[in-house]
């Protein structure tokens, strides 16, 4: 009975790690989104309420791709390199945990907006206006509370990023819902 119930444990490690690689893929959408031009912010109010359950996905993300690549990592050939093997190993949870809070934090906004979006207008606050602009991110905007990537604004006019002082509230609109808004226009908020 023992040596039934323990026949295929790696059957299961497996199906973990394949939602774990789908749960990274849907994480990594908005970044190629990005690149692709289009620029999503998702909303303050939706990383507040999601951030337990973006963290749990976050460790899980992280630890399953690490235990299939420590078991894994033993059978391999002798003369493979071990400083590999370790930089891989405390790489990957880093990777896994960045991408799958962004599965929960960022695609899933992202999405929900790409599927059934409509013009909506979200709020966020200014963290810094001033600053330089690199080739990725004409004239940026850091936004304040907004997790990593997905902090700031590009490709708004110079003038008008010169104008904003931190604390204060843009008003972004473009398609989008409660969580998070495609960006076409910006606009400062009447006090």
């Amino acid at each position: 009975m023992a040596a039934g119930f323990s026949a295929e444990p790696n059957l299961y490690l497996r199906r973990l790690f394949g939602v774990a690689a789908i749960i990274m893929l849907v994480g990594a959408l908005p970044l190629f989104a990005r690149m692709a031009g289009f620029q999503f912010l998702p909303t303050e109010v939706w990383i507040r309420r999601v951030s337990s359950v973006a963290r749990s996905v976050g460790i899980f993300v992280a630890v399953v791709p690490a235990i299939v690549y420590a078991r894994g990592w033993w059978r391999t050939v002798p003369e493979d390199s071990l400083v590999k093997h370790a930089f891989l190993l405390i790489f990957l949870p880093f990777l896994g945990f960045s991408t799958g809070m962004n599965s929960v934090n960022v695609s899933g906004p992202f999405i929900y907006a790409a599927l059934i979006g409509h013009p909506s207008e979200n709020r966020f606050v200014v963290a810094r206006a001033e600053g330089f602009s690199d080739r990725k991110c004409r004239n940026k905007i850091k936004l304040k509370d907004m997790p990593f990537m997905n902090d700031e604004l590009c490709g708004l006019p110079k003038d008008f990023r010169d104008s904003l002082r931190p604390g204060q509230t843009l008003i972004v609109s473009g398609r989008g819902t409660f969580a998070g808004t495609f960006i076409s226009s910006a606009r400062v908020a009447e006090q």
